[in-house]
């Protein structure tokens, strides 16, 4: 909810949407894994937060793309959600890069989930450009998926 990534998806890429499509995005509600020990860094998800408003756009975590746990922390990480159908096959998971002209590109790219690994304080689940995961550390440049929820007339 703190991280740069958050910040990115809630501010540039959701005010640079078409104010017809922002209409009908409605907030997302998830429970979120809590990290934080007032003894310093810790390595490890401790417990699920309450379910938190994450917003009207946002990265899935590694459940939501992998269907399990594959880095993150085991019995917090697992269960907090589901497998979106878009993600079940590597196939789903392969993103392309757009140029810096903003033309469609055949070149794929890693791309970030919104999940931290276990037993690390720097690296996060990715995807790479083979659809599969691998931990990354958390300072390097990476594609995010624009994930919204339409709104239910």
């Amino acid at each position: 909810m703190n991280s740069d990534l958050k910040t990115y998806l809630t501010t540039t890429v959701y005010n640079a949407l078409p104010s017809e499509l922002k209409l009908v995005i409605s907030d997302t509600y998830k429970m979120l894994e809590y990290r934080y020990s007032e003894s310093g860094k810790i390595t490890n998800s401790i417990d699920s937060q309450d379910v938190k408003n994450v917003g009207k756009v946002w990265a899935p975590t590694e459940y939501e793309v992998f269907g399990f746990a594959v880095y993150g922390t085991k019995a917090v990480s697992e269960g907090l959600s589901v497998q979106y159908p878009l993600f079940r096959n590597s196939i789903g998971r392969i993103m392309y890069r757009y140029d810096s002209d903003g033309r469609h590109t055949l070149d794929t790219t890693n791309w970030w989930t919104a999940s931290v690994c276990g037993n690390s304080s720097e690296d996060c689940t990715s995807t790479n450009i083979d659809g599969a995961a691998f931990k990354e550390c958390a300072n390097d440049e990476d594609a995010a998926p624009l994930c919204f929820r339409i709104a239910q007339a």
